[in-house]
């Protein structure tokens, strides 16, 4: 089994201007590095109740930006090589295209 940590800055602002950023952590775990990333990929419509718990009624917007990645090599945490972050920026990039793509789809059936 492969074990990734993906460490994202994640941000929320208010509409008092106040911004409170805090450090995510997601872990995944599968028979392969691309597996994890893939998994990471799908679940991009991340959960940020945790930035705005209480201030919902507040919030302007939340946000993350991907900071690290790190995998476990023998019980110590270490980051990943370069080709687990190019190939986790191309699954990201082909499922923006995606959703892109069904989104003018949609919209041209609307016409």
């Amino acid at each position: 089994m492969v074990h990734l940590t993906f460490y994202w800055d994640a941000w929320a602002i208010f509409d008092d201007d106040d911004v409170f950023r805090m450090i995510q952590r997601e872990d995944y775990e599968g028979e392969t590095w691309e597996e994890c990333c893939d998994e990471c990929v799908r679940y991009r419509d991340w959960d940020d109740s945790y930035l705005v718990k209480g201030y919902e009624s507040n919030v302007i917007e939340t946000n993350r930006e991907l900071k690290e990645i790190s995998t476990d090599e023998n019980g110590d945490e270490v980051a990943a090589p370069q080709e687990v972050y190019d190939y986790y920026q191309n699954a990201m990039e082909k499922l923006k295209e995606k959703e892109k793509r069904e989104q003018e789809e949609r919209e041209t059936k609307r016409k």
